[in-house]
């Protein structure tokens, strides 16, 4: 599929310069992505029924009200399916850190001293991956499979896959992954303590032709 191709349908996916360049030597090949409520008084619960097992949001539960007239009614439990961004199959562009520069774009994930030289401060600053429009994507991705389940669930093969490289014992490619996570994800509100619901994207790199 040629470059021009995949543009048409891919769609974003931020990452930071490390998983940047474990995405480019192959050590990466899975995500996750926190799933947030969206609602301020849902929870999430994982459903098994007809239709499958899937995750849902479901209203909490409170105690009856009363409806002005003396009886009691309860109030009715929403429940609906999350929907996952990105699907099996689908194709995506990863959004980095770039500059735009004597008719070139420039990575912040391989920059040299070089290249630091070359790109003048003053003239061009690096621009937030958020920014980066899609013709300016290196990176294209296809989705090979999805599921839902809990941050702590984490495996050591998991870790691997998510571009931990030193490894000293299997307990220490968790740990690994607990600070990285912690670093971007913290400030955030969601730490590895908070153990959030997350989307696991596993993912193969789709080289351009063009």
């Amino acid at each position: 599929m040629i470059k021009t191709e995949i543009l048409q349908t891919a769609k974003p996916i931020l990452f930071s310069g490390e998983m940047v360049r474990a995405i480019l030597v192959g050590n990466k090949t899975q995500t996750r992505r926190v799933i947030k409520p969206k609602y301020s008084n849902t929870v999430f619960e994982m459903r098994t029924d007809k239709y499958g097992t899937r995750l849902i949001e479901i209203e909490e539960k409170t105690p009856p009200v009363d409806n002005g007239n003396g009886t009691m009614r309860h109030k009715v439990r929403m429940a609906i399916d999350v929907a996952q961004r990105f699907k099996r199959g689908d194709l995506l562009y990863v959004r980095e850190t770039w500059v735009e520069a004597e008719d070139y774009y420039f990575y912040k994930a391989d920059s040299t001293q070089k290249m630091l030289e070359m790109l003048n401060e003053d003239e061009h600053k690096w621009r937030p991956s958020i920014h980066m429009p899609k013709q300016a994507a290196r990176l294209f991705l296809r989705v090979t499979d999805v599921r839902v389940e809990r941050l702590q669930d984490i495996t050591v093969d998991d870790a691997l896959s998510e571009g931990i490289t030193f490894v000293s014992s299997p307990q220490h490619a968790v740990d690994q992954y607990v600070e990285l996570w912690n670093n971007l994800n913290a400030k955030r509100g969601y730490s590895w303590d908070t153990n959030p619901w997350v989307w696991v994207y596993t993912f193969e790199r789709v080289v351009s032709t063009e």
